[in-house]
């Protein structure tokens, strides 16, 4: 029996079986067998020595594009040109390697740029540094496009684009991920935007971006299809070029390349595309991801944007008419001058404004707001009084269930959204729970407080929720310190956490949702 397959690591995810497997079948190829092998660089080297005379050929992913180049007969100078291999023949006892994703990513742009009307890109921004991107360094060669920029972190090394780009004789301007104004810039100055990068590395450049009608996104990512750089570009009616295109079109060479036939690429996309919806009603399991798979792309993309705005009326509508006597009563028993009802709401409004610029309309956005607006004034009672309403908590507790349940309607990630909300109110309850326990340690109002903010920074990530913890802390530090150096308290006196614990969360949700990695 005659087998093909597809090598990598990992590969169980792999959709190379599935639109291989249906170019076959429309072939009328019988008797072949394609299968899904796990390889690292590590065993690379015995694999390719142990290709029997059945293999037909086999699929090439990370990380073994680069590393099995060395162990080949032969090499197609445009997988040369590029650096990476992603397919291998065998041929009377010749293992050739050939480079089918430059055709993938050329084929792919060019259908919608049929698809939708607009003439083809003369300038480009690819995203990353690495074998895709050089393979896409050679797509635009193809496309005649002249004008290319490359946006990365780091742009050395022997399997980077710069050396692909010297092979190739491109020129590129080379542009630092870290500047994220200057890689906005450069978006918004090219006809094409090639984003190489894994799911969620992109996302924080989507917020900096306003494309126009004309302007073209090709990112390769396609599981999940819904990326944030995806609804940047549907929201503005610019066109996007399908990732699962590009996959189609370098397995349809690959078939190809292997059989000596030439499959139908339509075949081969709807066989990707059913298989891509059986898994996806495969991970929604629950009433919410019913509800997103529902929803058409532009609503759900804007469904963020609608949520905020009502979180913020409804959050100032309920302070207008009865929120504001939690302040007063407050500060009657304290016998200090509260705000007046108009300050509160005007307050609100403008902390409100500002987090929802901040926040840019992220899946979790309701979080966000109830949280910078309702907190703000149970910062500002805990400051005076050293006492947390327990009544702003409540509704902050509302408000951050809210955006946890609207983020995971909304996010491909919603997974993760919900695991780390739950972790993070764990990361944040656990210890102040234990300080609360200690003689003089923190207030019964700070333990409630804690899930709540811990559930809301936990949802971005982690890591988000325990720097966020860690700043709180060292904050009313740095604030109990300088008071004691001023001569305004005494070594005994008490730090009202409240004001420290509410503005640390935010920072380090909005630092982690929206800007990038490098912070």
């Amino acid at each position: 029996m005659t087998w093909a397959g597809v090598i990598g690591s990992p590969i169980e995810h792999s959709l190379s079986p599935v639109i291989h497997r249906a170019a076959w079948e429309a072939l009328g190829i019988s008797g072949w067998e394609y299968r899904r092998i796990e390889c690292d660089r590590d065993n690379l080297p015995a694999l390719i020595g142990g290709i029997d005379a059945r293999c037909g050929g086999l699929s090439v992913t990370m990380p073994c594009k680069q590393a099995v180049m060395p162990l080949l007969d032969a090499i197609d100078p445009l997988a040369s040109a590029v650096g990476a291999v992603n397919t291998v023949v065998p041929s009377a006892g010749v293992l050739a390697g050939f480079n089918t994703d430059v055709t993938g990513i050329a084929s792919a742009i060019r259908r919608a740029c049929a698809r939708s009307g607009v003439p083809h890109p003369a300038s480009v921004l690819v995203l990353g540094a690495r074998a895709t991107a050089s393979s896409a360094l050679a797509a635009l060669g193809e496309l005649g496009i002249t004008r290319t920029s490359v946006a990365a972190r780091r742009f050395a090394g022997p399997g980077s684009v710069i050396a692909a780009a010297s092979r190739l004789g491109v020129v590129i301007e080379q542009i630092p991920w870290a500047d994220m104004g200057a890689v906005a810039r450069a978006a918004a100055g090219v006809d094409l935007l090639i984003s190489t990068l894994p799911a969620g590395a992109a996302d924080p450049l989507a917020s900096f971006l306003a494309p126009t009608e004309r302007q073209v996104l090709l990112d390769v990512v396609y599981s999940p299809r819904e990326t944030a750089l995806r609804a940047a570009f549907e929201r503005s009616g610019a066109v996007v070029a399908e990732g699962t295109d590009m996959l189609v079109f370098q397995g349809a060479s690959q078939v190809q390349l292997m059989t000596g036939r030439s499959p139908d690429p339509d075949v081969m996309r709807h066989a990707l595309h059913e298989e891509l919806a059986r898994r996806a009603r495969e991970s929604r399991g629950g009433g919410a991801r019913m509800i997103v798979g529902l929803l058409p792309p532009r609503i759900s993309a804007d469904l963020s944007l609608v949520s905020g705005f009502l979180t913020w009326v409804t959050v100032l509508v309920w302070l207008w008419r009865s929120g504001w006597r939690i302040q007063r009563r407050y500060f009657v028993e304290a016998t200090q001058t509260p705000l007046t009802r108009n300050a509160i709401v005007w307050v609100a409004a403008l902390v409100g404004a500002v987090s929802f610029v901040a926040a840019q309309m992220r899946p979790g956005i309701p979080a966000v707001l109830v949280v910078s607006m309702v907190g703000a004034l149970s910062a500002y009672v805990d400051a005076r009084t050293h006492r947390l309403p327990n009544a702003y908590t409540l509704v902050m507790g509302i408000g951050v269930a809210a955006g946890i349940v609207i983020g995971a309607v909304i996010s491909p990630l919603w997974q993760e959204r919900l695991s780390g909300s739950l972790i993070g109110a764990l990361i944040w309850l656990v210890p102040i729970w234990v300080l609360n326990r200690l003689p003089g340690g923190m207030g019964g109002g700070d333990v409630k407080l804690a899930p709540v903010l811990g559930a809301m920074v936990g949802s971005v990530g982690m890591h988000a929720a325990v720097f966020a913890l860690v700043l709180s802390f060292v904050s009313a530090g740095v604030a109990a310190l300088w008071k004691i150096v001023v001569g305004s308290a005494g070594t005994k006196s008490r730090v009202a956490m409240g004001p420290w614990m509410i503005g640390s969360a935010l920072v380090g949700t909005i630092a982690w949702g929206v800007v990038p990695d490098w912070l």
